[in-house]
């Protein structure tokens, strides 16, 4: 049967996928709070090889024979918080005075923070895995953050940039399932557990995977159609849908785009809404999937991209002109559209980097005649 390198077809993202693994192995060899048993996988990675990123459930576990050092290490941080914080402020002062590494500052600060009671281990080890917001970013002024999924994250990332890796840490904490986690619900195929290495992935659990996949893709898809989707990043669809009397000219051109994609997406799930689980093949389930994703992947950036317009539009046209000159000159652009269009594509991958590509916000301007096809 074949392992996760044969069944994803992207030749890119399974390298990124042997090095988590390499990573992880890595990990569970050193002396640590947790250890990492399982690694799981899902989304469009398994389903076509333009696949951007991989989302990847890691399931880490309580160490039982750290436990206590780590309560003793965590104590510690919160009894002497006041004075690394006052450390952090003499680095800043004679090292780094504009932005401050906390990593550098472990390494340069060691022996002052062995002075306060930190062991060799905890300063080395487990202090690279918290970060200077974790004390400054409190709720109660003497805590210290530590939470361990965010922790772990940070540790795996450390060692490889995660940039193509939506990673997702489910913890539990001494052996329990953890409360409210809601990637257990998300269907994901094992590709790697602690005990026996790489899996081997046989044709029926694609199957169950993509069968679960394609339940809820078509219960988002009703959601999405019937206007009642909590998602944040599809709060902009909801407003175009629920709000016809707004007939600005940009808002009327994208919502009669958005509800055409609507149209479609509603014929979509009446088509595949009652497939025959013994009848259809995978590649069949891959397709349909596909093609549900891709829908709704139009449909939330449609929004998005509307709200960054109509803000660039506002921003540029009520603004000075010699505003406008000066984003002009910041953006390179010559004409108003292409001005409007770098504008948008700028803000909207910064604010769902995740998301949307500056290629998605590309085709959705040629698609509405908002940009000028390239000869």
């Amino acid at each position: 049967m074949p392992t996760v390198f044969e069944v994803i077809k992207s030749r890119k993202l399974g390298k990124k996928i042997e090095e988590l693994i390499e990573i992880v192995e890595d990990i569970n060899d050193e002396y640590l709070p947790f250890e990492i048993r399982e690694i799981h996988i899902s989304g469009s990675v398994l389903r076509t090889p333009e696949a951007r990123d991989v989302d990847v459930a890691v399931h880490a576990f309580e160490v039982k024979e750290a436990k206590e050092e780590w309560q003793n290490f965590t104590k510690a941080l919160r009894e002497n918080k006041w004075k690394i914080l006052k450390l952090v402020d003499e680095y800043r002062e004679e090292i780094y005075p504009e932005r401050l590494n906390f990593q550098n500052f472990i390494h340069w600060y060691a022996d002052d923070l062995a002075k306060l009671g930190l062991k060799q281990l905890w300063i080395h080890e487990w202090l690279p895995m918290f970060r200077l917001e974790d004390f400054t970013n409190v709720a109660v002024p003497w805590d210290v953050r530590d939470s361990m999924p965010t922790l772990i994250r940070r540790r795996i990332c450390s060692q490889t940039h995660c940039g193509s890796l939506e990673l997702h840490v489910i913890y539990y904490p001494e052996g329990k399932l953890p409360e409210n986690e809601f990637f257990l619900e998300m269907p994901t195929v094992p590709i790697w557990n602690h005990e026996e290495g790489i899996l081997e992935i046989s044709e029926e659990t694609l199957k169950e995977y993509f069968l679960k996949e394609l339940k809820q893709l078509i219960e988002l898809s009703r959601l999405i159609i019937n206007g009642d989707v909590g998602i944040f990043a599809y709060m902009p669809v909801r407003y175009l849908m629920e709000n016809p009397e707004d007939n600005f000219f940009l808002t009327k051109l994208f919502r009669d785009a958005l509800l055409k994609e609507v149209g479609s997406l509603r014929g979509l799930i009446e088509n595949y809404a009652k497939v025959d689980p013994e009848q259809i093949t995978t590649g069949e389930l891959k397709d349909i999937n596909s093609k549900l994703r891709k829908s709704q992947k139009h449909i939330e950036h449609l929004g998005i991209v509307w709200e960054a317009t109509v803000k660039a539009w506002d921003e540029v046209m009520r603004g000075a002109p010699i505003h406008v000159l000066r984003l002009s000159e910041k953006y390179g652009s010559g004409t108003l559209e292409e001005l409007i269009f770098r504008i948008v594509s700028r803000r909207v991958t910064s604010s769902y980097p995740r998301v949307i590509k500056t290629k998605d916000v590309k085709e959705i301007f040629n698609e509405l005649g908002l940009l000028k096809r390239e000869e």
